[in-house]
């Protein structure tokens, strides 16, 4: 009776050990908390403002969560998705280091304007199939805004004034009260009239 009972308690230990093996990553200690959508992340890695929607036009788009009480290079896994589109878009791992609580982000750059709808980001801590956090964030339409800095100019030979943006050349043409602008990168050799303007005034127009 004793043996029978014996081999029955090492039977039931084994199927314990083999539980806790196979099972381990779900004791972590590690934890995610305040995960958000933010505008920046300065050089210490911590966010800039919340924000829950950006312009389909933007330029970076980035998520920071904290994580708490983590184990030695607990890895953060991290997966954007195009909720509308049912799609796909990035996915990084993280090792957490030996700093135990830290703030950690992630960076999307689009190379295009986004479609709009709802988006997805979620975080999960080593191997666990359950997000630890999830954060939703919208696009918007485009802004289409510039923050294009203009140069005014004016010639007192054509009576006239006009604003051109900075990073236009200019180049006179007293003798015919004109000027020529241009933007250098768009400029066409030998077909100064493609992808220019011409501004001139004429004599005795009101």
């Amino acid at each position: 009776m004793k043996t029978k009972k014996r081999i029955i308690w090492m039977a039931v230990v084994l199927a314990l050990a083999v539980f806790a093996t196979g099972c381990s990553f779900s004791f972590s200690t590690a934890k995610i908390e305040d995960a958000i959508m933010t505008n920046s992340i300065d050089a210490e890695g911590k966010p800039g403002a919340q924000v829950v929607s950006y312009p389909a036009d933007v330029q970076t788009i980035y998520t920071s969560a904290k994580i708490k009480n983590a184990p030695d290079h607990t890895q953060i896994h991290i997966v954007w998705t195009y909720v509308t589109g049912n799609q796909f878009i990035d996915a990084i791992t993280l090792d957490s280091g030996t700093i135990s609580n830290r703030y950690i982000y992630s960076d999307f750059t689009p190379s295009a304007v986004l479609p709009q709808g709802d988006y997805r980001v979620e975080y999960f801590i080593d191997d666990r199939e359950a997000p630890d956090a999830t954060v939703m964030f919208a696009i918007l339409p485009a802004e289409y805004t510039t923050s294009t800095a203009y140069s005014q100019y004016s010639q007192a030979e054509g009576g006239f004034s006009l604003s051109y943006p900075n990073d236009w050349m200019m180049q006179e043409f007293l003798e015919n009260l004109g000027v020529w602008l241009y933007h250098p990168d768009y400029a066409i050799e030998d077909q100064a009239e493609i992808n220019s303007v011409f501004v001139y005034a004429e004599k005795g127009s009101v």
